[in-house]
């Protein structure tokens, strides 16, 4: 015999009774429905999981996507009151969000549903926020409680304890999920409870259904981390913010994931930055929630502690447009907070308007920020203000005025004992004696800085130097080990995820299959872009005229309509990883193929490019002309009236485009091809 009893969360002290029957009756089977269990002996449980949802990263074609159970609900329910609906190409993503949006509930899905009987699928889509007031469908035949989605949670939370009535609404406050040390520490700031009643409160939510416990991730051994339901969420938050203690409750949860991010400070030199920086990830969402709290109340001082401690991962991660978009709003309110703090949040924004290209308001910035720090008497301070507005000069093409800034910073970093910051200045000084062609000075400072980041355990330092070594060994047409330098750093900067880095390591590969390997150069030029593009990050002017090298050997050999097309659309859906591992598996197939890198190595220096065009742009032959009459890099730029730096880097462009390695080659080589 088969009993069937439904809803018996009602009915929790019965329970009692069905043990009974079982004892009683050997045959008798329950079959109970009930938002919690029972507790009894012999209580076999079956969660219901919302229905499966479609992944929006990678959307299968509509027939699948018709097939996935909370898309099929939803298309179920719309037919029966307008038939004349299909999922079809040009909706196929606006349904699949809604469903994503409604995470797969089904009378979420079944009330949004009943809504397009008025509206198309995108003014629902544009109208799910919030998702509450919207989700109704007065049926006569209906209960009450699932006329509305409002109505059925307002049921679900009526059945709670007023205790766990507060943690639930507390919940509310939790973005993306979180970690058991995080919800107890918020309420024993305002109850004092006891770490293991806050336990027994989430498990009873658990075993109700509404907290979802996260399945671990094989690549972490974190701490177990729950989340709520979004639809959920948006009802946790509408009940605390109807309490009196919404506004505390807030203030707490910013202050935690505050000083989360403080913890997380001192690691971004050394060995513990990867951890720290997923740790981080993890709590993303709650950061953001936490930043949008404070940027709307009277807490100027908590907005710029958050800001001045989160924008090395908005740095490291590429995430640019949201950082400045944070610190600009900090900055507009930081004039009452005290001294050292404003400095760090201007920093902090100087650093991601000089990585988004704005040089003149970057070296505005860091000037302050250095007049600050000298107020302060705050060498250290002093040293990375230096170090900073050397990397501006460079970029703004005063080499001497940058090496001049990245000396005194690093004397400073020396006498500090500062490994970190002393990394920091060899690094960029490479990078100047680089573009001044000084390569043997470059080589001994970028190995130093090498050794220091090794030292450090540093990722994203050893990335960086690793890179510019790359672009070195390029300089010195040793293609090989440049291809092996550039793929060093792409493995590295995978860990962290700097996109705009990464897409570096990807020019300057670009760079050394120019001449070998056309096709290849473009793709990887392609890859490049979206990455810079999504990451907010421009190329440099040293780095313009390093693609406008590379894409005249690219335009010689390939059908410019052709560039850059191709398989576009299929390299927009790839992941970060997909892409490394795709760049990863081809320039190794280069390397160990007959002699592809030497090749192209060989061809530059000296194999000159036969076409009848002229390779160089209009202000290249202006200095090329002034160069054969031989003038200095001094005398050019004092004459076209540009700086000495930027007629180096014309200087530079032309031998690259002619395959020379010094002036006089190229005179000859432009000479044999009617250029002069």
């Amino acid at each position: 015999m088969l009993l069937v009893l439904d809803n018996f969360e009602q009915l929790l002290p019965a329970a009692i009774h069905l043990a009974t029957l079982l004892a009683t009756c050997p045959g008798l089977k329950l079959l109970v429905t009930s938002r919690e269990p029972l507790h009894l002996r012999w209580e076999q449980i079956f969660p219901v999981a919302p229905l499966r949802l479609p992944d929006l990263q990678h959307l299968p074609s509509t027939e699948s996507l018709a097939t996935i159970p909370a898309v099929a609900l939803f298309l179920q329910r719309a037919q029966a009151l307008h038939p004349g609906l299909r999922l079809a190409a040009n909706n196929a993503r606006t349904i699949a969000t809604i469903c994503a949006r409604l995470d797969g509930l089904p009378l979420a899905l079944e009330l949004a549903a009943a809504r397009l009987s008025t509206l198309t699928p995108a003014s629902l889509l544009a109208r799910l926020e919030p998702r509450l007031s919207l989700l109704r469908w007065p049926a006569p035949d209906l209960p009450a409680r699932q006329q509305t989605l409002r109505a059925t949670l307002d049921w679900s939370y009526d059945l709670l304890t007023p205790t766990q009535q507060t943690l639930f609404r507390r919940l509310g406050l939790f973005a993306g999920g979180w970690t058991l040390d995080a919800v107890e520490s918020i309420i024993q700031v305002e109850d004092e409870r006891d770490a293991e009643s806050v336990l027994d409160l989430l498990t009873a939510l658990v075993e109700k259904g509404l907290v979802q416990v996260d399945e671990p991730s094989d690549e972490t051994n974190g701490p177990p981390r729950f989340h709520l339901l979004e639809t959920i969420r948006e009802y946790a938050l509408l009940r605390l913010h109807e309490s009196p203690e919404a506004q505390r409750m807030f203030r707490c949860h910013a202050v935690w994931f505050l000083r989360l991010a403080e913890q997380a400070e001192p690691h971004w030199a050394g060995s513990q930055q990867l951890l720290w920086l997923q740790r981080l990830e993890q709590e993303r969402d709650n950061l953001r929630a936490a930043l949008a709290w404070v940027s709307t109340q009277a807490e100027a001082e908590l907005e710029a502690r958050l800001c001045a401690v989160m924008w090395p991962v908005w740095w490291m991660q590429s995430r640019l447009t949201e950082g400045q978009r944070w610190l600009e709003a900090a900055l507009m309110r930081v004039a009452s907070v005290e001294p050292t703090l404003r400095a760090q949040v201007m920093n902090g924004a100087a650093s991601l308007t000089f990585l988004r290209g704005d040089y003149q308001q970057a070296n505005t910035l860091y000037t302050e920020v250095l007049s600050a720090r000298r107020a302060q008497g705050d060498p250290l301070g002093i040293a990375y203000a230096l170090n900073n507005l050397g990397m501006v000069a460079m970029e703004q093409g005063d080499l001497g005025r940058a090496a001049t800034h990245l000396q005194e910073g690093l004397a400073l970093f020396r006498q500090q004992g500062q490994t970190h910051g002393t990394a920091f200045a060899l690094d960029n000084l490479g990078r100047v004696w680089l573009y001044e062609g000084k390569d043997s000075q470059s080589e001994s400072v970028l190995q130093e800085a090498l050794s220091l980041w090794h030292a450090l355990g540093n990722t994203q330092g050893r990335a960086g130097t690793l890179n510019a070594l790359g672009v070195l060994a390029a300089h010195r047409r040793d293609a090989a080990q440049a291809a092996a330098l550039h793929l060093e750093s792409l493995a590295l900067l995978q860990e962290v995820g700097n996109e705009h880095m990464i897409a570096r390591c990807l020019e300057g590969l670009a760079t050394i299959t120019a001449t070998s390997q056309a096709a290849v150069a473009a793709w990887l030029w392609r890859l490049a872009e979206r990455l810079r593009d999504r990451a907010g990050v421009p190329k440099t002017p040293a780095e313009r005229l390093y693609y406008e090298y590379t894409m005249t050997a690219v335009r010689d050999q390939l059908d410019l309509d052709k560039f850059p097309s191709g398989q576009a659309d299929e390299e927009s859906a790839l992941t970060l990883d997909q892409i490394i591992l795709d760049v990863q598996t081809r320039v190794e197939a280069l390397r160990m193929s007959t002699g592809n890198f030497a090749r192209s190595a060989s061809q530059k220096s000296s194999t000159p490019r036969t076409t009848s065009r002229n390779p160089l742009s209009t202000r290249e032959r202006e200095v090329f002309r002034l160069m054969a009459q031989g003038h200095t890099n001094k005398e050019i730029a004092a004459t076209l009236v540009i700086a000495e730096s930027t007629a180096k880097f014309h200087v530079l462009s032309i031998l690259h485009k002619l395959g020379a390695t010094t002036r006089a080659q190229a005179i000859a080589l432009a000479a044999q091809r009617g250029l002069l």
